[in-house]
């Protein structure tokens, strides 16, 4: 049922709100009012001040409308028939403004009515564009109603005005309201047919944001036949389409439908996943409706899987931001699973409370679903407080409305199985068509095929008379050149044998060369092999990481060294974890032993010649380093290598952080509030300069610039950030500095969101900014929620 609204709201076009002229305030308007003779002005003027309250007070913008309709109507003067015509145009108008004032405030009917007037007076004009607007607005109103009857009956009819004066925008439009219309009905054959029909106007008109609403339809009707993998491809088409424009609510509403989709096929952690990314762009583009969805669901999972605390965590968002937009039903549904959430927990007061308003909300809006379910939860409540009773006359109420329930499933289960028998049977024509035609096709390459044998055999035999004539011509030629070369050949037959000779003695030595090549080759295969393996059984860095910090962990790498990443060494004993990360241009096999070096030479130092002398365990560990990569490349660049050191005491979240180059940074985000906190609420990032000096060893000479050491709370996070810039001659190395600011400009960008989802955000955001700087080569991020 939610799905089924998605898509209608999403594809009837409505009448677009005529906006007010100017910003004027109601004092100005009225003095203009009295001051005016012109009958046009004053119109002009009181459809400006009924649209001044027309979202605030209903009565007070129709008073003003009604003012403006009957001086139309009646007015002072009359001087010449284009003032009569132009106020009928005013008449018109303002019938249009007190339309929308329907809608808006859901008097459905009285728009209709209005509306009717309009077509009337309509009748007489060649006004095609504003007569499709209207009957749009009447086939809107009377699917609002439940008339979906009606409401068909008035899309056709502007279809066929749309038709007929070829008027191809509204023609997609109004294909998409139909294909919403049978959808609704149960009849997806001819959805799906209207759908496909106003794809081929959308994409002729490059129209991107409908032609992803109608693949959303698409997908709607392949979810609701039970077809998982075709509702799933048009729902990814979709989303390639609208994440291009960055139609974070249209993105919002594709998510949530995958979402739902994924909780229909029980995996759970995609169709979290899809919630979450839902919220996110529905709070992006300010969507409530959404957001208010997008919770209720969350809560709705969280609940199936026993987590009841959380569940009705996400109930109280959802009902906060459904009241706040006033969307009852959703309000209503989120009272619903409310109550069950609670009577699970056995509060059987405040669940009956829930229910009972739930089931209010459910009779506002008259939707016999919602008042079925919220019967049949207050009949289990009364159940569990042994009020049997109570229990068994909402049982009762609930069969009624279950049973009238039941026969619409059951015409829609006929209408499904009646779509899918003419959907086999077109397949089956388009099938025998396709014989048909692949026969004609066969037929036809026969007859080109022995029209071409002919002709190749008419080309042969007179090819061959030609060449024939040329060859006794040649051979004459040739005897008489014969003669001369044969005494040529003779003096150079015996030149050719030396020559012979030297090949020989050649090929000899180049065969011993490529033997030897061959088997240095080899060497060198092994060499990089064996590295490689090595390499893959120590460096599990990531893995590591997603270990000690509970998968609250993110690893980002871009540039031209992407594949070939950092030297990263992790290790954890007791309460502390270590992060040695290193940066250098040796080549990537070397990088690779070097990893080895570097986690051999953690594990032999590790404990108490970090902690109790952490600098001397550095100047170690950089001359340690200096030794090993002698032996791999000499010159004055033979050693570059740059540190940065992460220290964490998991007992009092005490952090030590070094790093010997500017290249290196750190930055982390504080969360002022508690870690059950259910916001994300942290502070703009922190940068931390490597440059500081806070805690040092006096008497010590060292490259490094000190060891930077604060204290963090569960629930803050860490940023490691290691980019390479190529600096032309005589930059200075801050611009290093300048690049961490950027890059926690777009960290700060997503902390709105689980650290665990940023990384794939952030590498969006980043990969534009490598793309555009072409100084950077490359750029690791690493992100860490304590």
């Amino acid at each position: 049922m939610y799905l089924r609204k998605v898509i209608f709201l999403t594809s009837i076009v409505l009448i677009n709100h005529i906006a007010a002229i100017g910003n004027e305030s109601i004092g100005v308007l009225e003095s203009r009012i009295k001051n005016t003779r012109v009958d046009t002005v004053k119109i002009e003027l009181l459809l400006q001040m009924g649209d001044y309250f027309e979202n605030t007070n209903y009565d007070s913008a129709l008073h003003f409308y009604l003012q403006a309709l009957e001086l139309s109507r009646n007015p002072g003067n009359i001087s010449n028939k284009k003032h009569k015509e132009k106020l009928q145009l005013l008449e018109i108008k303002s019938l249009r403004y007190i339309i929308h004032l329907n809608n808006a405030w859901g008097k459905y009917q009285e728009g209709i009515d209005n509306s009717m007037k309009v077509l009337e007076m309509l009748s007489e004009l060649k006004q095609y564009s504003q007569k499709i607007r209207i009957k749009l607005s009447i086939g809107s109103n009377y699917y609002y109603l439940g008339d979906l009857t009606a409401a068909a009956e008035h899309f056709v009819k502007a279809l066929e005005i749309a038709e007929e004066h070829n008027i191809q925008d509204n023609i997609a439009s109004l294909n998409t309201n139909l294909a919403t219309i049978h959808y609704v009905r149960g009849n997806y054959l001819k959805s799906l047919d209207y759908y496909q029909t106003a794809l081929g106007y959308f994409r002729e008109f490059e129209n991107f944001r409908d032609e992803g609403l109608a693949y959303l339809g698409i997908g709607n009707i392949y979810n609701s036949m039970g077809n998982f993998s075709k509702a799933k491809e048009n729902y990814l088409t979709a989303l390639d389409l609208l994440d291009e424009l960055e139609d974070h609510s249209s993105i919002a509403s594709i998510n949530l439908s995958l979402g739902a989709l994924y909780y229909q096929h029980n995996d759970s952690n995609n169709a979290d996943k899809h919630y979450q990314k839902a919220l996110y762009h529905a709070v992006t583009a300010n969507d409530m409706r959404i957001q208010g969805q997008a919770l209720l669901n969350m809560g709705i999972l969280y609940s199936k899987e026993g987590n009841s605390p959380k569940a009705l965590e996400h109930y109280e968002k959802a009902l906060a931001i459904s009241q706040q937009a006033g969307h009852k039903h959703t309000e209503a549904s989120v009272l619903r699973n409310k109550a069950i959430s609670l009577m699970r927990l056995r509060n059987f007061n405040q669940a009956i409370e829930l229910a009972q308003k739930s089931l209010q909300l459910a009779r506002e809006v008259e939707s016999l679903e919602d008042q079925a379910q919220s019967l049949k939860v207050l009949s289990s409540i009364s159940e569990g407080q042994e009020r049997y009773r109570n229990a068994l006359n909402y049982f009762q109420e609930y069969k009624q409305y279950s049973d009238s329930l039941l026969n619409i499933a059951n015409q829609r289960q006929i209408n499904e199985m009646d779509a899918y028998f003419q959907s086999e049977q077109k397949q089956q024509m388009i099938d025998l068509q396709s014989l048909q035609i692949e026969k004609n096709k066969i037929e036809l390459k026969r007859k080109n095929q022995m029209v071409n044998t002919i002709f190749i055999v008419l080309a042969f035999v007179i090819i061959l008379t030609i060449a024939t004539l040329v060859h006794f011509n040649q051979k004459k030629i040739t005897n008489m050149e014969i003669g001369k070369q044969k005494s040529i050949i003779s003096d150079n037959v015996e030149m050719i044998k030396k020559q012979e000779d030297q090949l020989v003695e050649a090929s000899r030595n180049i065969g011993q060369l490529e033997n030897e090549n061959i088997l240095q080759l080899q060497q060198a295969a092994q060499t990089l092999q064996l590295a490689q393996i090595i390499s893959e059984k120590h460096n599990k860095c990531p893995d590591e990481l997603k270990q000690i910090f509970a998968n609250k962990y993110f690893e980002v790498h871009l540039g031209e060294e992407q594949k070939l990443p950092d030297i990263c060494t992790v290790r954890q004993w007791n309460d502390h974890a270590l992060i040695l990360i290193a940066d250098t241009h040796l080549l990537p096999v070397d990088k690779k032993l070097l990893n080895i070096a570097l986690g051999s030479f953690v594990d032999n130092h590790l404990k108490i010649d970090f902690i109790k002398k952490p600098n001397e365990y550095l100047i170690q560990l950089k001359e340690y380093f200096r030794t090993i990569t002698s032996s791999f490349t000499t010159g004055e660049d033979a050693f570059n290598l740059n540190f940065a050191m992460l220290h964490l005491n998991k007992t009092d979240y005490k952090v030590r952080f070094t790093s010997e180059a500017t290249i290196l940074g750190l930055a982390i985000a504080r969360n002022p509030g508690s870690i059950f906190r259910p916001m994300f609420d942290y502070q703009e990032l922190q940068l931390i300069d490597p440059t500081s000096r806070i805690f040092d060893n006096p008497g010590i000479t060292n490259s490094f610039s000190g060891i930077y050491e604060f204290k963090l709370k569960p629930s803050d996070r860490l940023y490691l950030i290691n980019p390479e810039k190529q600096l032309s001659e005589g930059e200075e190395t801050e611009s290093h500095i300048k690049l961490h600011h950027e890059v926690v400009r777009f960290i700060d960008s997503h902390q709105n969101i689980e650290i665990s989802l940023q990384g794939e955000y952030i590498d969006k955001d980043l990969k534009k900014q490598v793309g555009n700087n072409g100084k950077i080569r490359y750029l690791a991020v690493r992100g860490i929620e304590l």
